[in-house]
Parts: structure tokens; C-alpha cells; sequence
């Protein structure tokens, strides 16, 4: 259905990305600026700190406008989609209690163009301008930190697998749930079940962190190690960091594209089943 959407909306959605991608080109090219305005204010140069500034502002500007357009365009593909999908279930004849419960995973079609897909490109944007500055700072500190930012989505990727199958069982009890509740059945035991999947979840959610968060460290006392030995400027200190924290800031960015796609995935099977 994501491939539908696409095809029936693709002047609109075309026209926010593409707003999007200058929004995200501009803000990934903060840390640069802001390194070359600070060297500049030291030898008594403004022309970088305008430039800064103006980039900045634009980059506000963008964000502004999509915020209160996108919304608009997201949430008439969610009720169409959503309609669309009810008739899909009934005609299947899925018992009501399934399709009340169903129909909400539309939500994940709009949610995708909204805000996953649009996280990604500008995790995608950020990460290959934090890498090409990195490398050009010194080839070394950037491969580290590829290399380290390469593991980190692997990490991701396996993560995202295992919630995906927690979260299909979720899904299932609260069908059971809200069956039990409309035949006057008993629903205790259900909803404890219920709990414990939720917990099984955050346990994968917060070992994937506590790996991450260990490998960013490394990512950053490496780097600070490094740039002792190159002699750089404030500026390049300045932007060399806040590159390091922009790469590994994109990470949790593809985890939760990641989850959307598996989130996507188990709607297409839910909408497509009995």
C-alpha cells in the first residue's frame, strides 16, 4: 500500500521531500558553518557568522511551513487508507472486533511519509555530510567512525527484527482482548499477557541502547584523542565534535525508520489476513 500511496500522491509528497532535502541539507551543514564562523570571529570576520545565521534561519523557516502543510495532506491519505482498509477486512468477512482493532494500523501508512521516511533522508543527508567532514578532518577519526557507525545499524537491524515479532503478538492479544470484552468473556489473563510482551519489548529496546550509547563513547574519546595530535583551530574542534554527535545522532533516527518498516510490514500482513 506504501507503493499506492505513492503513485496516487506522488506531485504532493514530491513537493514536501523536496523542501525537506533542502531543510535537511541546510541543517546538516550547521556544524561546518558554525566552526568556520567561529574561526572567522577570531580573526575578526562576520561574513561567516551571516552566513551561519541566514542558513539557520532558512532552515527554521522550512521547518515551519511543512509542519503546518504536511499534516494536511498525511491525514487525508490516513482516512482514505483507512476506510479503504475496512473494506478490505469486511469483505474478507473479519470479525468486527479484528477490523476495530486493525483499521488504527493505517496509521503507519501516513505516519510513514510524515515522519519515518522524512527521518531517514535526513539521517541519511546528516550521516554522509558528517562523514565526508570527518574524513576531510583526518582520514583516520573518519574511518572510526563509519566503521563504528556501521555496526550501530547493524545492531539496529537485528533489534528492529526482534520487536517486530513482539509486536505481533501484541497486536493479536488486544484482538483477543477486545473480542473477550464484547462476548463478556474473561480478559484478565489476556491483558497480564499483554504486559509481559511489552516488557519482553523494552528489554530489547534498552539493551540495544545501552550497546549504542557504549559504542558512541568510543566513537567520541577516539575522536578526542585523534584531533590532539592534528593541532586544529576552535572551529575545527568545534565542528569535528558536533559532526561526531550529528553521525551517531542519526543512528537512532534509522533504528525508528527501522521500526516504522517492520511497523508497515505487520499492518500489510494484519490487513491482508482473516
Amino acid at each position: 500500500m506504501i507503493i499506492e500511496i505513492l503513485k496516487e500522491n506522488k506531485l504532493t509528497i514530491g513537493f514536501i521531500y523536496t523542501l525537506s532535502i533542502l531543510q535537511y541539507t541546510l541543517h546538516a551543514l550547521l556544524p561546518f558553518l558554525l566552526g568556520k564562523a567561529i574561526d572567522g570571529l577570531l580573526q575578526d570576520d562576520k561574513s561567516n557568522l551571516v552566513v551561519l545565521v541566514i542558513a539557520n534561519a532558512l532552515s527554521i523557516f522550512l521547518g515551519f511551513y511543512l509542519k503546518r502543510y504536511d499534516t494536511r495532506v498525511y491525514m487525508a491519505i490516513f482516512a482514505h487508507k483507512a476506510i479503504k482498509a475496512i473494506q478490505i477486512l469486511r469483505r474478507k468477512n473479519v470479525v468486527p472486533s479484528k477490523i476495530a482493532s486493525r483499521y488504527q494500523l493505517v496509521g503507519y501508512y501516513s505516519d510513514f511519509f510524515e515522519y519515518s521516511l522524512p527521518q531517514a533522508i535526513s539521517a541519511f543527508i546528516k550521516a554522509m555530510t558528517s562523514m565526508v567532514m570527518l574524513f576531510v578532518t583526518n582520514p583516520i577519526i573518519g574511518l572510526i567512525n563509519t566503521l563504528i557507525y556501521l555496526i550501530t545499524l547493524f545492531i539496529h537491524q537485528k533489534c528492529s527484527r526482534l520487536i517486530q515479532k513482539q509486536d505481533m503478538d501484541i497486536q493479536h492479544i488486544k484482538e483477543d482482548i477486545v473480542q473477550n470484552i464484547m462476548d463478556n468473556k474473561e480478559y484478565e489473563q489476556p491483558i497480564h499477557s499483554l504486559s509481559k510482551f511489552y516488557i519482553k519489548k523494552s528489554y530489547i529496546d534498552a539493551t540495544n541502547f545501552l550497546i549504542n550509547d557504549s559504542l558512541a563513547l568510543i566513537m567520541h574519546l577516539s575522536t578526542i584523542l585523534l584531533l590532539v595530535y592534528i593541532h586544529p583551530s576552535i572551529g575545527m574542534v568545534t565542528s569535528t565534535l558536533m559532526y561526531v554527535d550529528q553521525l551517531y545522532g542519526t543512528t537512532y533516527s534509522i533504528f525508528y525508520f527501522l521500526l516504522f518498516v517492520r511497523g508497515v510490514e505487520n499492518t500489510n500482513k494484519f490487513i491482508n489476513s482473516d
